[in-house]
């Protein structure tokens, strides 16, 4: 590692008492369960509480209190630092719901990696149009070093904004160079950005499919999403809609719009001063699939849940994650951040939590064949049929 890094992720026994004692004090203050907090939490910090304060470095600290967090067996739950994603995420994410922090921009890569079946320095997602995508990265491919130093996260992009590095990847059994440009932004433009890039018209001979992936639901995201599919796929005969990894935070009004009683409006035409007139729709009535995988949460699994309970949409792909209850952020210093589950929560009595949102149609993703998206090409399929039967019975 460089020195840059090293002192970024230097950490003291005195340090991670403090951090330690931060953590202890926001479980016990703020964590759902009290009785989970006050008895379990209690006894497992004092069993680890030794090998806590003696982590060699800030990833290794973080390592050590994550491994206490899973004792609350609950989901939005975990330590975050700087050389983590997520820990910019959570700050943009509360940083729009009035939060004390600013906006936080960062040296913005647009990829993830590590979790669910994939290694931790192997790509999860890359999202539409980022510096990542740009590069030509792809799911499943394996990051093995970052300007001649081995991977480790977030870190190895510090200072690298508008900057070029190299990476080395691995993908299969080919041996890659890549080279990518980061760029300062807040995950709240990435994101949103990410979705308005994904959106394309998958055009067949006997139908357009719209597709469009929600990559999250914080800042406009929600608002690009209606655009997208009113703008830009208004036309089409069917929609994909693409729930898969990114984080939460979607409203569950935000795809009310796919409701609409045929009886509403549907049209709103108008035009401004020298300007000719133009219409858009306000009713998406044809088929639609949504994506879902072990990376679709929170927010996202109350959309697919509310899709699947009204038979609006089929589900296509793999279980969700079962994390639905509500976190709340603490920001602990400028390299440091907590989250932890606030509120537990039930859908019409039903457990989502630790459980997910079963697919329709269980469709597997192989990261190992990277380019591939064996999901994304049977909901076209699928769609396609559906869309030929109500042509059939139309006629």
């Amino acid at each position: 590692m460089t020195d840059i890094i090293k002192k970024e992720l230097a950490v003291t026994p005195a340090y991670c008492k403090k951090v330690l004692s931060k953590v202890d004090k926001i479980v016990q203050e703020n964590f759902f369960d009290s009785e989970t907090a006050n008895e379990v939490w209690v006894k497992a910090l004092a069993e680890k509480k030794s090998r806590i304060v003696a982590s060699k470095d800030l990833l290794d600290l973080s390592y050590n209190i994550n491994e206490l967090i899973k004792v609350l067996k609950t989901s939005h739950c975990g330590l975050y630092t700087h050389n983590d994603e997520t820990f910019y995420f959570l700050r943009s994410l509360f940083g729009t719901r009035g939060a004390r922090l600013k906006q936080p921009a960062y040296d913005f890569t647009g990829f993830a990696v590590g979790g669910g079946k994939c290694l931790p320095n192997q790509i999860r997602y890359v999202l539409d149009g980022s510096p990542a995508a740009e590069a030509g990265l792809m799911i499943g491919d394996t990051i093995l070093k970052v300007n001649g130093r081995p991977f480790i996260g977030q870190a190895n992009f510090f200072g690298t904004a508008g900057t070029a590095v190299i990476l080395a990847v691995k993908r299969g059994s080919q041996s890659l160079i890549r080279y990518m440009t980061p760029a300062f932004k807040t995950p709240r433009e990435g994101y949103t950005e990410a979705i308005m890039k994904s959106v394309r018209v998958m055009e067949y001979s006997d139908c357009n499919l719209g597709y469009v992936h929600i990559w999250s639901g914080i800042g406009e995201s929600e608002e690009a999403f209606r655009w997208a599919v009113f703008q830009w796929l208004a036309e089409t005969d069917g929609l994909i809609i693409d729930l898969r990894d990114g984080y939460g935070g979607l409203g569950i009004t935000a795809i009310d719009w796919l409701y609409r009683p045929e009886s509403g409006m549907k049209v709103i035409t108008s035009h401004s001063k020298g300007k000719p007139w133009g219409s858009w729709s306000v009713r998406y009535d044809r088929p639609v699939i949504a994506l879902i995988n072990g990376g679709s949460r929170s927010g996202k699994e109350l959309v697919a849940l509310q899709l699947k309970k009204t038979k609006r949409a089929t589900l296509l792909g793999e279980k969700t994650a079962g994390a639905m209850v509500a976190g709340s952020h603490f920001p602990i210093d400028k390299r440091l951040s907590m989250y932890v589950a606030v509120v537990d929560t039930l859908v019409d009595g039903e457990r989502i939590e630790g459980v997910g949102v079963a697919p329709d149609i269980v469709v597997p993703f192989d990261y190992d064949k990277p380019g591939i998206d064996s999901q994304l090409d049977a909901a076209a399929e699928m769609l396609r049929r559906k869309i030929a039967m109500n042509k059939h019975k139309r006629s």
